[in-house]
């Protein structure tokens, strides 16, 4: 009977744990490769999706009405924003980088949030430091230009009323998103689990016994004793030789 066979009966048996950990202590490099393998993946799938470093500029819009400088609730700045067109922003932002990936890449990699106190955030993520950080502040300027563009030409029907200015830049971030990280520590648990299951899956194709425990599981009962492999000597030799005498004294 072979370790195959051994495993599967334990496996119908219910003996799950017994067999992955039995397969895991055979084969632990094979399960520290694979999950190694999957947390690369997982944080190189992260990178490229654009999520590595995470740049963020701040415009300060105001509103100009009667009464001078006021401002701006959350909710004007999201209608001056969409004013403005977002996609015209983002495609001017892409030209003054040189952008090549397109638009819809741009913008997964954009996020603009319009804050209660006159703020408008602009955050962008890239694989890069400096790529994040010309993205955020070149998004920025271009926003700030177009609504400058809007309030003299009026093309809005003279109701925007408003101005922008980039009063914070953004600067290449030091160290990756803690996002990423976390995207590789959440590997970890996948990895090991799949690790595990090839380990068992190669475990349960092996004919060979490597100790008492493949015995123990193929037989189903405990092993008393384990006789050692002589490889082909004689055993009488052997003895000889542990007793420092030559065979052919």
């Amino acid at each position: 009977m072979s370790t195959r066979d051994g495993t599967v009966r334990e496996v119908e048996r219910g003996g799950y744990p017994a067999a992955i950990l039995h397969a895991v202590r055979h084969r632990w490099g094979l399960v520290v490769c694979t999950a190694l393998v999957v947390i690369a993946l997982a944080v190189s799938a992260g990178a490229l999706r654009g999520s590595g470093y995470t740049a963020e500029s701040l415009v300060q819009v105001q509103g100009f009405g009667g009464a001078g400088a006021e401002e701006l609730s959350a909710q004007r700045i999201e209608e001056i924003r969409l004013t403005a067109g977002p996609e015209k922003v983002s495609r001017s932002a892409m030209r003054s980088i040189g952008w090549e990936a397109g638009i819809e890449e741009f913008e997964r990699s954009l996020d603009v949030e319009a804050a209660g106190d006159g703020r408008l955030d602009v955050v962008f993520s890239a694989g890069d430091p400096d790529i994040a950080a010309e993205g955020a502040n070149a998004y920025a300027e271009s926003f700030v230009e177009r609504v400058e563009w809007l309030d003299e030409s009026r093309l809005a029907g003279g109701s925007l009323n408003a101005g922008a200015e980039v009063a914070r830049r953004a600067s290449p971030p030091a160290s990756p998103d803690v996002g990423l990280v976390v995207v590789g520590l959440v590997a970890v648990v996948p990895g090991l689990a799949a690790g595990s299951v090839l380990a068992l899956v190669l475990g349960s194709r092996d004919q060979r016994w490597r100790d008492a425990r493949d015995a123990e599981i193929t037989l189903g009962a405990p092993v008393l004793g384990v006789i050692p492999e002589y490889g082909g000597r004689d055993p009488a030799e052997l003895d000889t030789v542990a007793d420092g005498t030559s065979g052919d004294a």
